[in-house]
């Protein structure tokens, strides 16, 4: 028995030579991928138990990619060997870290993994051999390690959006270190991602409890950005960055925010800060120095945007085949092959075995080598010798390597055409905003882009076409201009019409400039409505007359608004009977001041926008609003809402108190800036 025992030990330690193993447990042991294929064709069970299975044997010896093919056969991840282990608990014991990480991954049960290790560690300690101490030592590093891989293990299963199992895994680093901090804060990353905000942030406390660390603060900042509560999140994003100024994404998380709250200079400097962080010359810098492009656009800086537009495109822009690969056995295998790129048009197909590179075996190749090799100066070629499914022997393809361009750098190439064309070069515009629909088509800012060049060029059915079903307020401003030329005004109107108010008030000169192309679009048509309501009002026909004012201010800039606004005032106080309030509206004022009295802000704004719409010019509206908004600490439409209360009742009794509240909010305007 004891006997027995031994070489249950020794096998499970892979000093073998005790007894002869079936043919696909030595490939597993050897890691000879093609042997293990050929005995699976011949009938061989991929499970097959003895002495434990093919998996087991492969993760006990090291080697990942036969792990890794194994698996993607069928092979159990949790069949254990004598009760005592399974796949992963070998290659814990034996200090195969990544091949450990792997199995974690491929879903091995770690309840039953910590099971297997702690009976092993119980049979070799009542075994009381020679060697007991240091298997016992191997058993205790593995414990210790576990946690730690499984917490690395998370970070793969985040990038593929798998939030339930990142939360899975760390709880069940929880079960057996309760005061994992690391844990907590991948936990308040994991419900902040689906959702659940209240969670996240009691664990992101909790972590914080344990240990200030920066990974809980970056929790704490994305929730408080999500929710709306864009101070907080800026301060959580800077805790994280006394902590860990070199290693988090903070500066870029900070960045987005202020380029929302348009305070285009300070978000730039958050983005360079990132930049300066990862590098200029690095492939991660790209992202902020789009926004850094982006921003310049909105502050106007032309040349600015042209010059941070062109660095990113150089960034994602290599030579090579235009194709994706990845390592699948002892060999590369194409798993993607671009429209049109050199591989395209060499006649590579996705499922080739990249078997050589240039007459080099690509056997045992790590993913950078194969990159290296498949990139070249342009104009260069690459000769690939391929094997294919149905084929009697392998062939070779001459690949000729040309200019690759990263899916991203469709917004870069767009952005860069914009800025082109502000400064008046047409010819490049066209270039650049074909160039980022070519790219990515989806791409939102390749679309815009090209949906400009098509209506530079008068093509505005063609533009239409390519506008996505879901607009964004540009799309509309965008779709206003094509009705207008089209000179469809009741459907530019309607457009023009849906968009948010909010959207109007902006301090971005790109955005200003299409809100201005969108509304010379408009002139014809509100000249059209303004002589209508001249001409109704001539006729003492005043509810038509304030109908089409009601339209026309729809449509108005700020200037034409005031103006129609100011005459309309002048109506007020000669005709107060023409404003009353009907009684559709006044319903639905009882409900938003109810809504009020509860601290339902939103409801309450809801209800006097629903109001507003039976009674456009009722000055007290929209002092309720700015009331309202003041409350959501929304001072833009609080001062803009308190105006048009001033603009319709100039001589308000209270106007002097409305003006001081303008000033208050403009002062704490200030502040949040």
């Amino acid at each position: 028995m004891r006997q027995l025992q031994l070489i249950i030990i020794l096998f499970i330690f892979y000093i073998t030579g005790c007894a002869t193993l079936p043919e696909i447990h030595e490939a597993a042991k050897r890691g000879d991928i093609e042997e293990i294929e050929k005995l699976l064709k011949q009938g061989e069970d991929i499970n097959r138990y003895e002495w434990g299975t093919p998996l087991i044997y492969a993760a006990g010896a090291g080697h990942l990619e036969t792990v890794k093919f194994l698996v993607s056969k069928g092979a159990d991840v949790n069949i254990e060997m004598f009760g005592y282990g399974n796949a992963l608990c070998n290659a814990l014991v034996n200090e195969h870290w990544e091949v450990a990480k792997f199995l974690i991954y491929a879903g091995t049960d770690i309840e039953r993994t910590y099971g297997g290790l702690q009976r092993w560690k119980n049979f070799v300690t009542e075994l009381g051999i020679d060697e007991s101490q240091e298997v016992i030592a191997k058993i205790n590093k593995a414990e210790k390690a576990l946690p730690e891989l499984i917490l690395e293990v998370t970070a793969q299963f985040w990038l593929e959006k798998k939030y339930e199992k990142v939360i899975s895994l760390a709880n069940e680093v929880l079960k057996r270190q309760p005061d994992s901090f690391e844990a907590y804060a991948i936990l308040a990353h994991g419900y902040h991602a689906t959702g659940k905000f209240d969670e996240a942030i009691k664990y992101a406390e909790m972590s914080l409890k344990i240990q200030k660390n920066s990974t809980a603060y970056m929790a704490l900042g994305r929730i408080y950005s999500a929710k709306g509560e864009k101070i907080k999140a800026i301060d959580n994003f800077k805790k994280a960055l006394e902590i860990n100024p070199k290693e988090t994404t903070a500066n870029f998380e900070i960045g987005v925010i202020l380029a929302e709250q348009e305070k285009f200079r300070e978000a730039q400097k958050a983005f360079l800060k990132e930049i300066e962080r990862v590098g200029d010359k690095s492939i991660e810098a790209a992202p902020s120095l789009l926004f850094v492009s982006i921003l310049d656009l909105d502050l106007g800086n032309y040349a600015g945007s042209l010059n941070s537009s062109t660095k990113v495109i150089e960034l994602l822009q290599f030579s090579g085949i235009g194709a994706r690969v990845e390592i699948a056995g002892k060999y590369p295998v194409i798993r993607e092959v671009t429209e049109s790129a050199p591989a395209q048009k060499a006649g590579l197909e996705v499922g080739d075995r990249i078997l050589k590179i240039n007459g080099q075996s690509t056997e045992g190749w790590d993913g950078n080598k194969i990159i290296q090799n498949l990139r070249g100066p342009e104009g260069s070629q690459v000769v690939l010798t391929i094997e294919r499914k149905g084929w009697d022997k392998p062939k070779d393809f001459v690949v000729v390597r040309e200019t690759i361009f990263d899916k991203k750098a469709a917004s870069a190439f767009a952005v860069r055409a914009f800025a082109r064309r502000e400064l008046g070069n047409k010819e490049d515009f066209f270039k650049d905003a074909e160039k980022a629909y070519s790219i990515n088509h989806n791409d939102t800012w390749a679309r815009r882009a090209m949906v400009v060049a098509l209506i530079d060029k008068g093509n505005f059915s063609e533009a239409l076409k390519i506008l996505p079903e879901e607009k964004t307020n540009f799309d509309r401003l965008l779709e206003t201009i094509i009705y207008a030329r089209l000179e469809n005004m009741k459907r530019a109107s309607e457009t023009y019409s849906q968009i948010l108010e909010e959207y109007f008030i902006t301090k971005s000169a790109f955005k200003q400039r299409y809100i201005t192309l969108a509304q010379n679009s408009l002139k014809p048509y509100k000249e059209s409505k303004l002589k209508t309501t001249k001409e109704y009002e001539a006729k003492w026909m005043y509810k038509e007359a304030l109908k089409e004012y009601q339209e026309y201010l729809i449509l108005a800039n700020e200037k034409e608004a005031k103006e129609v606004r100011s005459h309309i005032a002048e109506l007020i106080m000669k005709y107060p009977h023409l404003f009353t309030l009907p009684e559709e509206a006044r319903k639905l004022v009882i409900r938003a001041e109810a809504f009020t009295s509860e601290g339902k802000f939103e409801k309450a704004i809801e209800e006097y926008k629903k109001a507003l719409k039976f009674s456009p010019f009722f000055p007290a509206l929209y002092k309720a609003l700015a009331l309202n908004y003041a409350q959501l600490r929304d001072y833009k439409l609080a001062i803009k809402n308190m105006n048009l209360y001033l603009e319709l009742y100039p001589d308000a009794p209270d106007a002097r108190a409305a003006k001081d509240e303008i000033y208050k909010w403009e002062f704490e305007l200030e502040r949040q800036e």
